[in-house]
């Protein structure tokens, strides 16, 4: 993972600083010359995928951290856990799960069901 020690107003847990540019997205994974690294779930051994919404589930922990001083902050908790939708990880499949991190929910993307050439999305908001 892609994780560093915080220096932030007294912040320092090891997490995937998310702060430079508002809205830039932060590779999960570290990144270097000639060596990229990934995320790779194994399908179930058949074609329909998993049976029933929830058979998977993601869970997102992550912390909202304003400073106050240069050394005091507060800092808000916030931990989801995500039901993927039945059908997931079928053989033969590729999968696309997109997380977005606000104030106010998580948005939560997943792209079901497409041929290794087809995109097609499909949103859930979590809140």
């Amino acid at each position: 993972m892609n994780l560093t020690k915080a220096n932030f107003a007294g912040y320092k847990e090891l997490s995937l600083d998310i702060s430079a540019g508002g809205t830039n997205t932060t590779s999960l994974f570290i990144k270097s010359v000639g060596k990229d690294f990934y995320l790779f779930l194994l399908p179930v051994n058949n074609g329909t995928g998993t049976a029933n919404a929830g058979d998977v589930k993601i869970k997102i922990a992550y912390d909202i951290v304003n400073w106050t001083s240069t050394t005091t902050h507060i800092k808000s908790s916030v931990e989801k856990t995500v039901d993927l939708p039945a059908g997931v990880f079928k053989k033969g499949a590729a999968h696309r799960f997109i997380f977005t991190i606000g104030l106010n929910a998580i948005t939560f993307d997943v792209d079901t069901d497409m041929g290794w050439g087809t995109v097609t999305d499909n949103d859930i908001t979590i809140q």
